[in-house]
């Protein structure tokens, strides 16, 4: 017998998802499923219908509907849950304080394009609208990608921590409407750029920190998020000599790379333990960036310095010593040789343009001798 079908399928306001009746006429009844997507209600049909409960043919008949409905909800709220977790725990919170709170104002460009919505609010046509503003606008191409990309990186968070259900820019094609950043061949350091580097000495103590952390990273490829997170602790003795240890911040694997040189490490504090950082530099990458740009131009050097350029120095001057490919990603954390080979491309870039200014004399072709 049917007696409150809500009773019979424990359906609250609360649930993920739920079966609900709507009445045709003559009695009988059709069975929707009811479930959340993207912070809305969403009602989808489920083609089962409800008889009147007449006679004991028709009371079977809605035992079994009732059954697969049940069976479908439950899927529902499994496929629901492993996707995004329990509804029940987003959180509600401002896209200015989400920024503010998990990325320490790394991204605080997007405040100056987005309303103060709520997190779990935010939809497909909010992302749309995002990305149309920055492609109008009149900022360069590679800002124009960072920044779409950060909204991205925000909303991947925001899923993460249940403070939205679901990221809709999965649902957009950004690698295809986003410019992609022009990527410079020679973004890393040759041999006498970087002895400059080594050999310069910053009038502060801020800026040494970060020029000794930056010589640190061309000498071992560590990420500026390893190298803020760098501990003493992190420093161990490898096969007889120095080195570091860490699971790195951004992929999680473990890595070991040898400390080839002891002056790289700066003098530890007195006293310190193991829990204290090695370097004393900003966690904002754009500070270090800023930095980094007067550093250079104290160093004579005509290269944009970041973080990344001292990663892709050490990558390229291993590759140049014709290192193993192999080891080389290994040592910079790759689970692939596709990035490697790129920077191997940069080498060969170089070194054509090494053998062109060969036979460059200002313009006229060299004179053959024959005796």
């Amino acid at each position: 017998m049917v007696v409150s079908l809500q009773s019979q399928i424990s359906n609250t306001m609360k649930e993920i998802a739920s079966i609900k009746k709507r009445s045709i006429g003559g009695g009988r009844y059709a069975l929707d499923l009811h479930y959340y997507k993207d912070g809305k209600r969403v009602r989808e049909s489920l083609k089962l219908y409800l008889y009147p409960p007449s006679n004991d043919e028709n009371r079977r008949l809605n035992e079994n509907t009732l059954a697969i409905a049940n069976k479908i909800k439950s899927d529902k709220i499994i496929e629901l849950t492993n996707k995004a977790g329990s509804v029940r725990t987003i959180k509600s919170m401002g896209m200015h304080d989400f920024i503010k709170r998990e990325f320490h104002g790394s991204m605080l460009n997007i405040l100056h394009w987005v309303d103060d919505i709520d997190v779990s609010n935010v939809t497909k046509d909010f992302c749309l609208q995002y990305i149309n503003s920055i492609l109008e606008s009149e900022l360069a191409d590679s800002t124009k990608h960072h920044y779409i990309h950060d909204l991205n990186a925000v909303l991947r968070r925001a899923v993460m921590l249940d403070n939205l259900y679901e990221n809709p820019m999965q649902n957009i094609d950004i690698h295809r409407v986003t410019p992609q950043p022009i990527v410079a061949e020679k973004d890393f350091l040759e041999e006498w750029e970087l002895m400059s580097l080594i050999s310069y000495r910053c009038k502060t103590e801020a800026m040494e920190q970060i020029r000794k952390a930056y010589v640190f990273a061309c000498y071992t490829g560590l990420r500026i998020s390893d190298l803020t997170a760098l501990k003493w602790g992190n420093i161990v003795i490898y096969q007889g000599h120095k080195a570091v240890k860490l699971k790195q911040t951004k992929t999680t694997r473990e890595v070991i790379v040898p400390i080839v040189e002891e002056w790289l490490l700066p003098t530890p504090p007195s006293p310190y333990d193991n829990d204290t950082r090695v370097f004393n530099i900003p966690e904002k990458r754009c500070i270090g960036n800023a930095a980094l740009k007067r550093i250079a131009k104290q160093c004579c050097i005509d290269k944009v310095l970041s973080w990344h350029t001292a990663r892709k120095t050490f990558a390229c001057r291993l590759l140049s010593h014709n290192v193993n490919p192999i080891v080389v990603a290994e040592l910079l954390g790759h689970r692939g040789l596709e990035t490697v080979m790129v920077y191997a491309k940069a080498i060969d870039s170089s070194k054509l343009d090494a053998i062109d200014s060969l036979t460059q004399n200002n313009g006229t072709k060299p004179k053959i001798v024959i005796k």
